[in-house]
């Protein structure tokens, strides 16, 4: 095992105005072996060998809702250092959509049992506690947070 590794993980965020609102997607993990039944960003997945963080996130867009996104039209959201046990760390990498082609679904029922829109003023109660804090924070503009490191919670 290299010493210097650390996994990686793409986070999408669509966000869209509905009555004076703004909105924010989320899907609803299910039957899944990590934070299964909670509400998180609207696609996510870990970085293949060899791939660039926005080419996952344009993968996985297209694999669990099934909308294209091109990397251009990205935007950077934020970066979670996420302290998950001892001696093993985690990297989640946020994006914003600022555009995508198609209608997002629930192309993996598999893992995702539920798609919702929701007014960032009633996000739910079960939504995963790092995610939540990276949505906030990216409409902050803050975009680097670290959880588990001086026991502060972390995101599961």
């Amino acid at each position: 095992m290299n010493k210097h590794a650390t996994p990686a993980a793409v986070m999408l965020w669509l966000l869209r105005q509905q009555e004076g609102k703004t909105q924010v997607l989320l899907q609803h993990r299910h039957n899944v072996k990590v934070l299964n039944d909670r509400w998180d960003a609207a696609a996510c997945g870990h970085l293949e060998q060899g791939e660039s963080a926005t080419q996952a996130i344009c993968r996985e867009a297209l694999e669990e809702l099934g909308i294209h996104i091109y990397p251009n039209d990205l935007r950077f959201a934020g970066l979670g250092h996420i302290l998950i046990k001892p001696g093993f760390t985690y990297f989640n990498i946020y994006f914003q959509a600022l555009r995508w082609q198609g209608e997002p679904r629930i192309a993996e029922p598999d893992k995702c049992d539920g798609l919702q829109w929701f007014d960032l003023d009633a996000l739910p109660q079960d939504m995963i506690p790092e995610r939540r804090q990276a949505l906030l924070e990216h409409l902050s503009e803050v975009r680097y947070h670290e959880v588990g490191f001086d026991g502060n919670e972390q995101g599961s």
